[in-house]
């Protein structure tokens, strides 16, 4: 069954915040997108989409980033 707007616009928040989280644990650590994507075995635009939020991301390659980033899962999610 498709979502509803409103089901679409908080998955698209949702996202968005994510992604901005990523960044903002990668920007701390003073990785690079290309760093990032080494360490996660994740291509680098891939990451990207995930950063813009742009895309769905999968619980496995949040869990690689967050352990790649030294960064608590929760925080990465918003919580």
């Amino acid at each position: 069954m498709p979502l509803t707007h409103a089901e679409q616009k908080l998955l698209h928040i949702t996202l968005k915040r994510i992604g901005m989280n990523i960044q903002k644990a990668r920007m701390q650590r003073n990785f690079t997108l290309k760093k990032l994507s080494r360490q996660t075995n994740l291509k680098l635009e891939t990451i990207d989409r995930y950063e813009l939020g742009r895309t769905s991301i999968q619980l496995e390659e949040l869990l690689k980033i967050s352990i790649a980033l030294d960064a608590d899962l929760g925080k990465l999610m918003g919580k």
